[in-house]
């Protein structure tokens, strides 16, 4: 099966087809010079479909929400009789492509009650409120946890933003954003666009932009995401042509980029509207961000407002250096055993090192102390790294062993045990470490930091 069809159950009743898949279907997948262009019809998840014959081979796949779309089946041979494949990618109904602007509500309710936490709101209304008098640099300070990310897409659907520019510290939260852009995140969800409203086309710029063509393709996204470095070091012939491409501009985890990318990237972008999100208003050198902060969101008002998830504190006092990851191993797998007694199976633990060395070595003592638990070893020279992770995501593994796997930006909630072996070195970093067990989520418990 070639990697653009997607393998599908299919049941006949009468003139209508029931199908089940759970791979991601596109309306749009081009790979560029400078990376990939996709817009998402449908995100992966189980979900049935009524399938009905159209013209010239093609079926209409309309799901109980309203969404549909056309697409080309084709029937396996031998073996596979039965199972059909859509092939390429599928195609929109409508005869007039309708906007994603239309229906947006940032007061919207979701069906479980879900809408924008007070921090969202405030933050949302004050860079409205920034650029109806300023067109400025603007910074906005959430702390870890308190939903940055709906706030730069509902930010991006509220001000109608022509194109997006999102830029990001690492790789992986590269990949991270440009998913949530492309599905809109949980915003239908949270009532804030109807389930009917398109995704935008992502591109996610893997190559620096070094000719006037690779432009063109730029053009053809609502939304860019890129390291700064991609951007940073556009040659200077080339600048002119990028100065008025985004209408936005938005740096994610600010306080990572260094000065001299950040001047370079607001200079080149002067007539766009930057937004630099950030948990402190500090670097990582311990210089002040530059630009207005218009939103200043306290952690004592994240509390009271119930954005975090209680968390245990449990301390295991064992002197000896030879036994000491063995009684934090047990005390977090005693956690782990509890929580999973208390009906929360979604719970996972993360083994935490100071170094990719000391991490290898908790590996294979994890492997050896919990056979029966599904364990893998993650850092940045594993093999394969990117499809671990989309493995952790998928909820593959149990016990994660890593160095620093929760940095800025790694959303994922159902790490709930924290088994600490090397505790990071400033209070800052561990404190926003903490905060990524603390996400509260329905069909989630508690956290525990051994």
């Amino acid at each position: 099966m070639k990697s653009d069809q997607k393998q599908l159950d299919l049941e006949v009743e009468s003139q209508e087809e029931v199908l089940e898949f759970a791979e991601p279907l596109y309306f749009h997948r081009e790979n560029t010079p400078v990376g990939w262009i996709s817009q998402l019809a449908l995100e992966s998840g189980d979900w049935e479909f009524t399938a009905t014959p159209a013209n010239d081979g093609l079926h209409t796949l309309t799901h109980e929400s309203g969404v549909s779309f056309l697409a080309e089946l084709t029937e396996g041979k031998g073996k596979h009789r039965g199972t059909y494949t859509i092939k390429g990618c599928v195609q929109s109904t409508g005869k007039k492509t309708r906007s994603f602007f239309e229906g947006v509500n940032i007061n919207g309710v979701g069906d479980d009650g879900w809408k924008l936490r007070p921090a969202q709101l405030g933050a949302i209304h004050s860079l409205m409120a920034h650029w109806s008098l300023s067109s400025g640099a603007a910074t906005v300070v959430l702390p870890t946890g308190t939903g940055k990310t709906e706030t730069m897409l509902v930010t991006t659907l509220v001000d109608r933003a022509e194109r997006t520019l999102v830029i990001v510290p690492t790789l992986e939260l590269k990949d991270q954003l440009a998913g949530k852009f492309m599905s809109w995140g949980i915003l239908r969800k949270l009532g804030i666009i109807p389930d009917t409203a398109p995704n935008p086309k992502v591109l996610v710029l893997n190559k620096t932009v070094t000719d006037s063509a690779f432009i063109s393709d730029l053009r053809k996204a609502d939304v860019v995401v890129s390291t700064p470095a991609r951007l940073a070091r556009t040659p200077q012939e080339l600048q002119g042509k990028l100065k008025k491409l985004f209408s936005h501009v938005y740096f994610d985890e600010a306080h990572h980029v260094v000065a001299n990318e950040w001047n370079a990237i607001k200079m080149l972008f002067s007539e766009s509207k930057i937004v630099q999100f950030t948990a402190t208003p500090y670097r990582n050198d311990r210089r002040p961000i530059e630009g207005k902060v218009v939103y200043n969101y306290p952690l004592s008002k994240a509390l009271e407002d119930k954005c975090f998830s209680k968390i245990s504190l449990v301390t295991v006092d064992e002197r000896h250096p030879k036994k000491k990851d063995k009684a934090i191993a047990d005390a977090a797998m005693s956690r782990l055993l509890e929580d999973r007694q208390k009906g929360y199976h979604r719970h996972k633990m993360m083994v935490r090192a100071e170094t990719r060395k000391r991490a290898e070595v908790l590996y294979e003592a994890y492997s050896q102390w919990f056979p029966e638990e599904r364990i893998v070893l993650v850092h940045n020279q594993v093999k394969g790294k990117k499809a671990i992770i989309q493995q952790i995501k998928a909820g593959k593994y149990d016990i994660i062993v890593c160095v620093d796997m929760l940095k800025e930006g790694f959303d994922y909630p159902d790490f709930k045990i924290a088994a600490v072996h090397g505790v990071h070195k400033t209070l800052a970093v561990l404190i926003q470490f903490i905060g990524r067990f603390t996400r509260p989520e329905k069909g989630l418990g508690d956290a525990s930091f051994v």
